[in-house]
């Protein structure tokens, strides 16, 4: 079994995903997290040492995590909606071949976090399955292994 997380910035696999990537990962899936964004711009802090720092602890979260971890690098703030984006997120799941993608919601506050979404529902096409992340103000993602059960055959 393979999943892959389409996130947006360097937190969000952790802040969103933590505590299923660790259900997911003991039921034996390899998990790998795909950042679509440098994190530049999520503080008050020179953006070049903040990239710097949230690379690393993206790259410490994912140890813990015990993920594989693929940072694309896009400007953040500035997330396009555009071909390149896409096709760089379809070559990624084309490469990764996972049985479940897991992405920010098509209704979520934040734009980078939109476009992630329509990025991954691009990349997913009949590929896999997309479960979307509930959004920070909350939507209806309730993190739970029996959501996915199914495709363990549990």
């Amino acid at each position: 079994m393979q999943i892959a997380l389409i996130m947006a910035h360097p937190d969000n696999a952790d802040i969103y995903c933590g505590g299923s990537i660790g259900a997911w990962r003991s039921m034996g899936a390899a998990v790998t997290i795909l950042i679509a964004t440098d994190g530049a711009r999520g503080g008050n802090h020179d953006p070049k040492k903040l990239a710097q720092l949230r690379a690393k602890e993206a790259i410490a979260a994912a140890k813990v995590l015990n993920a594989n971890l693929i940072q694309l690098n896009f400007p953040d703030g500035e997330l396009p909606q555009s071909e390149e984006f896409a096709s760089r997120l379809t070559s990624e799941v084309v490469r990764l071949k996972p049985n479940l993608l897991v992405a920010h919601a098509p209704n979520d506050y934040h734009a980078d976090h939109r476009a992630v979404s329509a990025g991954a529902l691009i990349a997913a096409s009949f590929r896999a399955p997309v479960l979307w992340v509930d959004p920070m103000m909350g939507m209806s993602f309730y993190p739970t292994t029996t959501s996915i059960s199914h495709l363990f055959r549990i």
